[in-house]
């Protein structure tokens, strides 16, 4: 037993309640940097009214899929996710395995 964390630390970070429910969104750990809707405009934009980045729609196309995959893999703080559930728009989390003694 450690101080180390057993998930990664993306793995924990909060998600946005502005993002749309679906595959696509961006996480707590967003530092507003712009990033986002300049790489893929047609589903990411910053909310004015609390300074947060967020997907307002879910990709439709070949071409926004792929500007959302340029937005995740140039993102500073690997912000943007793909493995959001498409129910809640919340990432699909791995139960902690239990402690072993």
């Amino acid at each position: 037993m450690g101080w180390f964390r057993k998930k990664p630390l993306w793995k924990s970070s909060p998600t946005r309640a502005q993002n749309v429910s679906g595959k696509y969104y961006v996480d707590g750990w967003s530092l507003c940097c712009g990033l986002c809707p300049q790489l893929a405009p047609n589903n990411c934009r910053i909310n004015e009214k609390n300074l947060t980045c967020e997907v307002f729609k879910q990709p439709e196309t070949a071409a926004e899929k792929e500007q959302l995959q340029d937005a995740i893999a140039h993102s500073c703080v690997q912000c943007i996710r793909d493995d959001g559930d498409d129910k809640h728009g919340q990432p699909k989390y791995e139960p902690l395995p239990a402690e072993q003694p």
